[in-house]
């Protein structure tokens, strides 16, 4: 099998709730919609140099030779579809994600990091959206930059490390001004958590992200408690705070000290100030077996 690495800007563009135009139209009439709306696409993404890799249902994989191609694009996409309805009285709307980097070219099909960041990215993306990277960004011709705004700065499944996403506008009025990174930080900062079980105790910093608490072996802070499961909860590191989340069978109590106890069965929370964790059972229940936290 023949394959070579290539450069690219990868783009996915996905119909926004296809589920509910089914639902509502029935198969045969939506599905001639979707189908409809994907040639549309198609058209204006081959205009642009564009390739098609593939379509899954409701979504085109395309690349492109370079990222102001790929951003032409994917603002005409947005533009066609806001001024057109279908005969049924039908307006559809897509995400969008895109990356530029090496990818793995293979029996017509692209694989790599690139591919997998732009997925993730349009599947952040809501209806509308052009979620972007820095390496689009660095790469963009003079005059494109001034339709781009930083939008989020977050990790993504599958990337330990947080990337900074960007929006690209394509002449939507009345856009919704976003807090910059360094006024996100000043109200959310916290850089360590500090975990105290028996006579253990953990510090717990962003790049420890995730950390694993729960009866097993495999976990990071280990609960002996038969009411624990082996892999009973995680701590993960998003926006400036440690997030607990629950994944237990028989979940996992919380406890501030501004607060009342909360109960968690595969929820998240994030954690603030001091507190308790109860891992299986209520912290009125379980003295002898509890972690104590601190977030500074």
């Amino acid at each position: 099998m023949r394959q070579k690495t290539i450069e690219s800007a990868v783009m996915f563009a996905d119909i926004s709730d296809s589920t509910r135009l089914y639902e509502s139209l029935g198969d045969g009439r939506a599905q001639s919609i979707i189908s409809q709306c994907l040639t549309r696409m198609i058209s204006i993404c081959d205009r642009q140099s564009g390739i098609l890799i593939k379509t899954v249902g409701d979504e085109i994989m395309y690349c492109f030779p370079t990222v102001n191609e790929a951003v032409l694009a994917a603002q005409t996409i947005n533009q066609a579809l806001e001024s057109e309805i279908s005969s049924e009285g039908v307006k559809l709307s897509v995400r969008i994600g895109m990356h530029f980097g090496k990818v793995v070219e293979k029996e017509r099909d692209l694989y790599g990091d690139v591919v997998n960041v732009a997925a993730r990215l349009t599947s952040i993306a809501r209806a509308q959206q052009i979620i972007t990277t820095q390496a689009v960004i660095d790469r963009l011709s003079e005059g494109f930059n001034n339709g781009v705004r930083l939008y989020d700065q977050a990790a993504i499944r599958g990337k330990q490390e947080e990337i900074k996403m960007y929006e690209i506008l394509w002449g939507q009025e009345d856009v919704t001004g976003i807090i910059s990174q360094v006024d996100l930080a000043r109200h959310t900062g916290f850089s360590v958590l500090v975990l105290k079980y028996e006579d253990q105790k953990y510090v717990v910093k962003p790049s420890n992200n995730p950390m694993l608490i729960g009866r097993g072996k495999q976990c990071q802070l280990i609960v002996n408690t038969l009411l624990a499961s082996r892999k009973h909860a995680r701590l993960e590191y998003h926006r400036g705070k440690f997030v607990l989340v629950d994944q237990s069978t028989n979940g996992t109590f919380v406890k501030s000290q501004e607060g009342g106890e909360v109960y968690l069965r595969r929820e998240e929370l994030p954690l603030f100030g001091d507190g308790l964790i109860s891992l299986g059972e209520s912290i009125a229940d379980n003295p002898g077996k509890l972690i104590h936290f601190h977030c500074q």
